[in-house]
């Protein structure tokens, strides 16, 4: 029998809520992106015929309809993904933990090639690295670890 798990410390919560509020921006995002998707389109459309100007204007319209409704998708995937795993992260889940982990280190480096500096994009960068942190704070730690059954 496995013994009994100690109370969730702080630091599990925290990190959730910070996951929880980064997430949430990045859900305002993808429907903000949705709903400007006509100008994002014009400006998907732009960037393709800069880059290749060769192309014919059909194929760089469905290129651009293809990115701009790719992004929005991956954007609302991400969320809910990453929502789930912050869920089974706080219910000790050590894996859903590591995972996040990778996520969010991997997500900085993107967005601050992606988007530059933004004063939005520093605040959610802030926010993965403290949910990140609280991750592996001591007593968090202790509380991944795993449990030897007991004889």
């Amino acid at each position: 029998m496995l013994p009994a798990r100690a109370p969730r410390p702080n630091g599990v919560e925290v990190s959730f809520w910070l996951w929880v509020t980064y997430l949430a921006i990045g859900a305002v995002n993808a429907v903000i992106g949705l709903i400007q998707r006509d100008r994002n389109r014009a400006d998907a459309i732009s960037a393709v015929a800069a880059k290749y100007p060769a192309m014919d204007q059909a194929t760089i319209e469905k290129l651009a309809d293809a990115v701009v409704a790719g992004l929005v998708v991956t954007g609302m995937l991400f969320v809910v993904a990453s929502f789930t795993c912050a869920l089974l992260m706080r219910g000790g889940r050590n894996w859903a933990r590591i995972l996040l982990t990778v996520v969010g280190i991997l997500g900085i480096p993107f967005m601050i090639h992606r988007f530059g500096t933004e004063p939005q994009l520093l605040f959610q960068i802030l926010l993965l690295a403290g949910a990140i942190a609280m991750m592996y704070l001591p007593p968090v730690n202790e509380w991944f670890r795993p449990r030897r059954r007991q004889i």
